[in-house]
């Protein structure tokens, strides 16, 4: 195979986790913004879907030139270019959701006023 396509196929599996791990941790902001309206919750919720969107964006495009790298400057093989760019996309998106789910509290205290 050549390196694009590992890189691609990379690239959609990481997607699928980040995927799964962004609606995880979607549901795990709904609880946490229990106590607020839904007025006052939805722009925080707009606004957390919009950096997991481009956290998601960005873990996927390090995982797609990391993939490609190691395969053609590093001399790797295949799968394992594909399993460590994997595992290192899928770290970028979960260290970048860390400060993500802080997003929405800050911007319900703005809107308040507060």
């Amino acid at each position: 195979m050549s390196a694009k396509t590992i890189s691609v196929i990379s690239c959609i599996i990481t997607f699928i986790l980040l995927l799964a791990f962004g609606l995880f941790m979607g549901f795990m902001q709904l609880v946490a913004l229990n106590g607020f309206s839904e007025s006052e919750g939805l722009p925080g919720l707009i606004a957390f879907g919009v950096c997991q969107i481009a956290a998601m964006i960005l873990s996927i495009f390090a995982t797609g030139k990391l993939a490609v790298y190691l395969i053609s400057k590093s001399g790797w093989a295949g799968f394992w270019s594909s399993i460590t760019s994997i595992f290192a996309g899928f770290v970028v998106g979960a260290l970048l959701n860390a400060p993500i789910l802080f997003v929405p509290i800050v911007v319900i205290e703005i809107l308040k006023g507060g």
